[in-house]
């Protein structure tokens, strides 16, 4: 139940969402997949897919991403310091047409597509 007050106006309108977890798993199933972008200190690092701003901050704010990002390297630097920044945004036309180039193919599996040069393979 949702409930909407207006002191001043003397008003209270209440609302009432049958839609509960199932009916937002099956409005999550309509939407289509948006292309974010993880920058590491105001740098793009990684582009991937998901269908919710939220989605996508989950995944940029996770442990083990900032771990992964920690051990790989570009340039010799790591992607990622201890005290770096990480924030997510919607991707550039150029950053979600190299994450589309990189999966052709469609698939449930989350996919991090690197958009910096890494000095070895990545298996994440």
């Amino acid at each position: 139940m949702i409930r909407f007050r207006c002191p001043t106006a003397g008003w209270t309108l209440i609302g009432v969402s049958n839609r509960g977890a199932e009916g937002e798993e099956k409005m999550n199933d309509r939407l289509s997949l948006s292309i974010f972008t993880t920058e590491v200190d105001g740098k793009p690092v990684l582009a991937f897919g998901a269908k919710r701003y939220s989605e996508a901050q989950a995944i940029c704010t996770d442990e083990q991403l900032r771990t992964k990002l920690s051990s790989l390297k570009s340039g010799a630097v790591p992607l990622c310091g201890d005290n770096a920044i990480l924030r997510v945004r919607l991707a550039h036309p150029k950053e979600a047409a190299r994450y589309r180039q990189a999966t052709s193919q469609s698939t449930e599996d989350l996919i991090l597509v690197y958009l910096v040069k890494l000095d070895g393979p990545a298996d994440l």
